[in-house]
């Protein structure tokens, strides 16, 4: 073996024994990664556990742990062989003890020349590795082997407990760069949405939250979101009562929005009824949604309820107070319905169960049956007993009223309390409310003069049940003719008593007032004492006015009375309704414009004014004493021809019970008790007839003599004592039976009443006749008087210049004339008969113009001086036309023309309406803020026209017709004021009072239209239509009245003129004033 070969061997086993090294370093390594990764994983539990951190902690530690090991590694590379290390190890291993192979090693390096020695340190070294075995040292790795295997063991162990950590913790470990983080892009919440009651708590957890990571919880109970951060990735709301949306959030994800849902106690949120009436009732279904399910329907309605409930509710029932339970029928979650007919007052509860399992609170709710309640009636006229007239016909107002419907209006009544009768009014009504106007004929029941009737009225509604009502049982009593009479007569002389007081203290009155203008004339102020007086003067006028209004209301109703017992003639029927025309003129408007005018002087005190008004005031005051007075005479007038028809009809009412007891005599087997009873009745109408009889005489006593003749002629025909025999003898012959004897006295009687009766019917007709004829002749009088007044008057007024004083003297006499004139004219009271009532409002509008010129010249003015005179010259060519017509043909044929009048009125009041329509649109818009349109402007220009038409056309109507002039008062107000509106609107002057004026007229139209029909058409004064004259004045008209006015002068009777120029005079004093 030479020497390179054994320094080889050597090198050979050098280099195994340093792989065990080497390995032995590797194992070591390898250990010390593992118990790094070791520490690591412990260290990195204790930090922030965020990938970058953990990365930066990672990337330390990993650094450390490799310098470590990097130092470790140098450190046992120091620790190799090199081939002097190997021959020492190797001589150590075979004990040489002389370093035979360091020897060899350390030759080669050095400069030996000495072969001898060379060779024997070869020889050294070839025998000593000839003569051991050498073998490699494990034991570097036997030391460590156990270490290694523990550490590795123990982490096996740790990542088969915890493999995904392990695993997590590794990879992060062994991260080069910081990884991209992967966040979740949900997060999920438990509980999510959920259902809770009221008051209850809530835990909101996450779950497999990301960690590191700030959780927020997001909530809102309305709009308002709030945000907070959750405390462990939980959150609890404590006793909520209100339920609320919510989400967890963080800076990376969110959850879903989840609802929690708090309900209360279940309950009724909302009960409706949808009540069904009964079909009966005629009402439409209703709708009950505010009385919270307690309700009232009546008995057989059908009710459906429909229930909600303030939670979703999985079960719903209705429990009723007599045991009774349903189920609901269910709509929704929350929504359930029952339907019901309802027979009786009942209670009932619903219980709810909501899916919680919690139930509602037991409330009790009612069912009221509301009652039907009976029908009323009520007798609205009479209304109390009453007696009846004597066209036997009574007319009933009834009303009568139910909730839902009436029928079988029924009358019943019994006559003298024998037997009920009845009769059906009507059976079926299609109204609740019924007024019903019921003429009940009692013709055919045969009544005498003290038989009661007895009678009431009842309804029933329309329900089932048939309920009725009734009005309390009222009476009619069939009064004699005396009764009617007495009764009549009664309340005349109390009217007549109230009506002359007026007078007495009317005449008081004027002497006050004189007194009190005197002093105040003589005064340069007025005093307060003076302004008391006066006003008292005003406010007794007042009160007097006040009890002459309430006077002509209490005898309009008398009239009504007197007609509707038909026991007064026609005539005097007219009379009482003149009479009641003439009433109600002293009331006039004159008088209230004169006290207006002195109460708004005294407010002024200017002496001036209150002198003024006070002139005014006294013409005025004269004017109500002779309305007063004349209204007096012409009841004084009319008694007397009513004590006659009085007598007569007393006569007439005998006549018909001596008819009743003819024909009891006349049946088969007479009733002697019943024929008693009609001799007494007739005995005791014979005593009232003659009692009346000296009542007619005394009427008559003053007056015309041969009417006197006549009545006294009648009284000794109508012999009481012998009537008297007659009615006793007829009455013991039919008491003993011979009713053949009775019947001719009785005859005899009928022959002799029906003879006095003739002669009593043609006494009424003279007096009629005679007192037409007599006011015919009076006005011819006054027609003459008052024409030759009229030409004096007028050739004054032509002599007019400057001078008033020149003519005061003429004018004086010419009124005075006709202040005579009328006062002879009006001294028959029966004059008013036959005057126009136009007559006296023209005779008004003459003296009011005297009057007012006298005031002018007294005042030393004269402007006005000639319009005064031409309206006096006016006032009477119109009174006298007035009294041409009043005396013509043509004023006696009634109601001529009335439907043409009525049509023209009805025609102005439509007209005024749609005007009055028109105005106030306008004045609505200039109350805006408007202005008047050039259109607006010419369209009340235009309606100022149409106001004048209307005002001229009843202005005509009031000349031509003497119907219309039944009404002058009230259609002279209506011409003023249409006059008054043309002039506002002709300037575009429109206000308030314009359009309440227009108002006004309307209703006046109105009235005018009832109490015409009134007057015209009740029920025995109906008038025949006549047709409209037309005429046209000739052109010579004037030359011909000339010639006629002179002839008249002459003949001093207008009334021997033919009609043709009667009536051609007329017109002429018609056209003077056109």
């Amino acid at each position: 073996m030479n020497r390179d070969k054994l320094i080889k061997n050597i090198n050979r086993y050098r280099l195994g024994q340093n792989l065990i090294l080497i390995l032995r370093t590797v194992i070591l390594i390898f250990v010390i990664f593992l118990l790094g990764f070791d520490i690591y994983f412990a260290l990195s539990e204790i930090t922030a556990n965020l990938p970058e951190i953990q990365f930066h902690f990672s990337l330390a530690f990993k650094v450390g742990l490799a310098l470590f090991i990097l130092y470790f590694t140098v450190k046992e590379n120091k620790k190799l062989l090199n081939l002097k290390d190997t021959a020492r190890i190797l001589e150590k291993t075979g004990n040489h003890k002389y370093n035979a192979l360091l020897n060899l090693i350390e030759l080669d390096s050095e400069d030996l020349q000495n072969p001898f020695f060379k060779e024997r340190i070869e020889k050294q070294a070839f025998d000593f590795w000839e003569n051991n075995s050498f073998y490699h040292n494990l034991n570097p790795i036997k030391e460590i082997i156990k270490i290694s295997i523990a550490v590795l063991s123990a982490n096996i162990i740790v990542f088969f407990i915890i493999p995904q950590k392990t695993s997590e913790k590794f990879n992060l470990f062994m991260l080069r760069s910081i990884p991209e983080v992967h966040h979740k892009t949900v997060i999920d919440v438990i509980p999510g949405n959920i259902e809770i009651h009221r008051n209850q708590n809530v835990n909101i957890s996450l779950t497999d939250p990301e960690e590191n990571t700030e959780h927020f919880m997001n909530f809102r109970y309305d709009k308002l979101w709030r945000k907070e951060l959750m405390t462990d990735n939980r959150k609890q709301f404590k006793h909520l009562e209100n339920s609320l949306e919510y989400f967890v959030s963080n800076e990376f994800a969110s959850s879903d929005t989840f609802k929690i849902t708090v309900y209360e106690k279940p309950g009724i949120k909302k009960i409706i009824a949808e009540i069904f009436f009964p079909k009966y009732t005629k009402l439409k279904p209703a709708i009950d949604s505010v009385s919270s399910g307690n309700i009232k329907v009546y008995k057989g309605s059908t009710v459906n309820w429909e229930i909600e409930a303030n939670n979703p509710v999985k079960d719903a029932r209705i429990f009723f107070d007599d045991q009774r339970v349903a189920d609901l029928k269910r709509l929704s979650k929350t929504r359930f319905s029952f339907t019901e007919k309802i027979t009786k007052t009942q209670k009932y509860m619903i219980a709810l169960e909501d899916r919680l399992r919690m139930k509602s609170d037991p409330v009790w709710k009612s069912i009221e049956i509301l009652e039907d309640v009976n029908p009323e009636i009520e007798l609205i006229s009479p209304g109390k007993d009453t007696i009846l007239t004597k066209n036997m016909l009574t007319e009933l107002k009834i009303t009568a009223f139910d909730d839902f419907g009436v029928e079988n209006l029924t009358l019943h009544y019994s006559l003298n309390l024998l037997g009920q009768r009845k009769k059906v009014i009507k059976e079926k009504f299609d109204k609740k409310l019924i007024n019903i106007d019921y003429i009940f004929d009692l013709k055919e029941e045969f009544l005498l003069p003290g038989d009661e009737v007895e009678y009431y009225l009842t309804v029933e509604d329309n329900s089932p049940e048939h309920k009725s009502a009734q009005t309390p049982v009222y009476k009619f009593t069939l009064p004699s003719v005396r009764e009617i009479f007495e009764k009549i007569e009664d309340k005349q002389d109390k009217q007549k008593d109230i009506m002359k007081d007026a007078l007495e203290k009317s005449e008081k009155l004027a002497k006050d007032f004189d007194k009190k203008k005197r002093d105040i004339a003589k005064k340069d102020e007025i005093t307060r004492e003076d302004k008391l007086d006066i006003k008292k003067i005003a406010d007794a006028q007042e009160e007097m006015m006040q009890n002459i209004r309430k006077q002509t209301e209490d005898f309009a109703k008398m009239t009504e009375e007197m007609q509707n017992n038909e026991v007064i003639s026609e005539d005097i029927m007219k009379k009482m309704d003149k009479i009641r025309e003439l009433m109600e003129e002293i009331d006039s408007d004159q008088i209230r414009e004169a006290l207006e005018k002195m109460e708004k002087s005294l407010e002024t005190m200017k002496k001036e004014d209150i002198k003024k008004a006070m002139e005014n005031f006294e013409f005025s005051l004269e004017d109500f004493r002779q309305k007063l007075k004349q209204t007096l005479d012409m009841l004084e007038n009319i008694k007397k021809e009513q004590n006659l028809q009085k007598s007569s009809e007393m006569l007439e009412e005998m006549m018909k019970e001596q008819k009743s007891l003819l024909d009891a005599l006349s049946e088969n087997n007479p009733d002697k008790d019943k024929l008693n009873q009609h001799h007494d009745r007739m005995d005791q109408e014979n005593r009232d007839l003659q009692e009346q009889m000296k009542k007619t005489e005394q009427a008559f006593e003053k007056g015309d003599e041969e009417m006197m003749k006549k009545i006294k002629e009648i009284a000794e025909k109508l012999n009481a004592e012998k009537m008297k025999q007659q009615i006793q003898q007829s009455k013991k012959s039919a008491q003993n039976g011979d009713f053949e004897k009775s019947k001719q006295i009785q005859q005899q009687m009928k022959q002799s009443m029906e003879e006095i009766l003739k002669q009593m019917q043609k006494m009424l007709d003279q007096m009629q006749s005679g007192g037409m004829q007599q006011a015919a002749r009076n006005i011819r009088e006054a027609i003459t008087r008052l024409i030759l007044l009229s030409k004096e008057q007028r050739a004054s007024a032509q002599s007019y210049s400057q001078d008033p004083y020149a003519i005061l003297r003429d004018q004086l006499a010419s009124y005075e004339g006709l202040r005579l004139t009328v006062q002879k004219l009006f001294k028959n009271p029966m004059i008013f008969m036959s005057l126009s009532p136009k007559f006296t409002q023209d005779l008004n509008f003459t003296q009011n113009s005297y009057r007012a010129m006298f005031t002018e010249i007294n005042d030393a003015k004269k402007s006005k001086i000639p319009e005064f005179l031409k309206k006096i010259s006016s006032g009477y060519n119109l009174m006298i036309y007035d009294l041409m017509q009043s005396n013509s043909p043509d004023s006696q044929q009634g109601s001529g023309g009335m439907q043409q009048m009525m049509q023209m009125m009805q025609q102005t009041g439509q007209q005024q309406m749609l005007m009055n329509m028109i105005t106030e649109e306008i004045f609505k818009q200039m109350q805006k803020g408007n202005r008047l349109s050039r259109e607006a402007g010419q369209k009340l220009r235009q309606m100022a026209e149409d106001e004048q038409r209307l005002a001229d056309n009843l202005k005509r109507m009031l000349q031509t017709s003497p119907q219309a002039q039944k009404q002058a008062n009230a259609l002279q107000r209506i011409i003023d004021d249409l006059e008054g509106i043309s002039r506002k609107l002709r300037y575009n002057q429109i206000d308030q009072k314009l359009t309440d004026t227009q108002k006004r007229i309307l209703s006046r139209l109105l009235d005018a239209q009832k109490s015409i029909h009134k007057r015209e058409f009740s029920k025995k004064r109906k008038g025949e239509s006549g047709e409209d004259k037309g005429w046209e004045t000739p052109e010579d008209i004037k030359i011909n009245f000339e010639k006629m006015k002179r002839k008249a002068m002459e003949s001093q009777n207008i009334r021997n003129f033919s009609p043709e120029y009667q009536k051609l005079i007329r017109e002429y004093y018609y056209r003077l004033n056109r």
